[in-house]
């Protein structure tokens, strides 16, 4: 098949990641393109080498004529069998960018139960649903939180499961070595966190557990990797809660599969989610996890299991989450991580997941498996 992805932008970031596994794994058998909206900003070069053409729009608000120009003309050239958009504004973009009559699928993923985030932006879902050919959210709850904010009542829409590259992540004892050596991690319990430091990430809400877990487990120490508009905001809070030797921000990062296996556990604090690709990666990875229990985090993190799940914006819960792991023996930690391992490896292997595309993009009918749900 013919496939262009269409994205909002191209940036280290939960999105972002699923759609470069995806459009690589798919590359191996099939022509695929990419088109961000805007200007890339990083994972060009990891496309390129793979064999996925990226292009840009270079997007900004004034040029969207210009855009939608350049967008058809791309369409044009390329003939694309299936054209499969991701993120809110490559959604819209993609519906109103048009044409009218096509040849081509439209397939559109939404990302998190708070996507957008604008009652604007849900009305001009609402009013273009009847464009795209299908509709796919990365969790069970995403499908009903659309439902519910666009009014949409049609058939053509399921959940479908982040895939992850399994490999890519397994553990690595020479690699965990080097990483703890790096870091200057030996004889601590690390527990790493990835993402952009803005709201929906609650960073505070981890900042504040964390000086709670600090203050009773010495050998306690937190890695952040990322970047956002509350960088600075959360290294100040670091700061003030006197947690500099504890907590290390390490902005953004490319290397986060080689964070993951030098760390013991990973920590997530988000106040919504919809089905984090980077909490998938911490499985993969044989992490136990402490997580809130938001979006679709409960399908990763079976509690009891492989981790913990705490109510959101509770920092004494999450606290007491992470202290209750880190007390578990040895043995229990290390079922914990083969738990994790075995959670991605039975339902979210990027393999299985292509293969559910593929019935999406062909229009095939959908079945009800492991990696589809079909909504109700």
């Amino acid at each position: 098949m013919n496939i262009v992805y269409v994205i909002t932008g191209l940036d280290y970031g939960g999105a972002e990641t699923l759609l470069v596994n995806k459009a690589i794994h798919l590359s191996r058998n099939h022509d695929v393109s990419i088109i961000s909206l805007r200007t890339p900003k990083a994972l060009t070069d990891e496309l390129e080498s793979n064999g996925v053409s990226v292009y840009s729009l270079d997007l900004t608000p004034l040029k969207l004529p210009a855009a939608i120009g350049r967008y058809r003309r791309l369409i044009r050239r390329l003939k694309p069998d299936v054209v499969h958009s991701h993120l809110i504004h490559a959604n819209l973009f993609t519906r109103i960018a048009g044409p009218g009559k096509r040849s081509w699928r439209l397939v559109q993923t939404t990302h998190g139960g708070k996507e957008g985030g604008h009652r604007f932006l849900d009305f001009l879902y609402r009013i273009t649903n009847g464009i795209p050919d299908f509709i796919t959210s990365v969790s069970q709850e995403g499908v009903e939180k659309y439902r519910e904010r666009t009014r949409f009542k049609g058939d053509n829409i399921t959940y479908v499961i982040n895939p992850v590259n399994v490999e890519k992540f397994a553990p690595d004892a020479r690699i965990r070595e080097e990483v703890r050596k790096e870091l200057d991690l030996n004889g601590q319990f690390v527990w790493l966190a990835v993402g952009r430091f803005f709201e929906q990430k609650n960073y505070p809400n981890m900042i504040h557990a964390f000086k709670k877990v600090a203050a009773e487990k010495e050998n306690a120490r937190l890695i952040i990797a990322g970047k956002g508009p509350d960088k600075e905001a959360i290294a100040g809070l670091v700061s003030g809660l006197e947690l500099d030797r504890q907590v290390t921000l390490l902005g953004v990062r490319s290397d986060v599969d080689r964070l993951m296996k030098g760390a013991d556990a990973y920590l997530m604090s988000s106040a919504w989610e919809g089905l984090p690709i980077v909490l998938l990666e911490a499985a993969a990875s044989g992490l136990p996890i402490v997580a809130t229990d938001v979006g679709g985090n409960s399908e990763v993190v079976h509690s009891g299991k492989n981790g913990f799940l705490v109510p959101s914006n509770d920092s004494d819960k999450l606290a007491e989450a992470v202290r209750k792991l880190m007390e578990l023996p040895e043995n229990e930690l290390a079922n914990r991580a083969r738990k994790s391992r075995d959670i991605v490896k039975e339902r979210f292997a990027t393999e299985s997941v292509a293969n559910q595309l593929l019935i999406i993009y062909r229009g095939e009918p959908i079945r009800s498996e492991k990696n589809i749900i079909p909504s109700t």
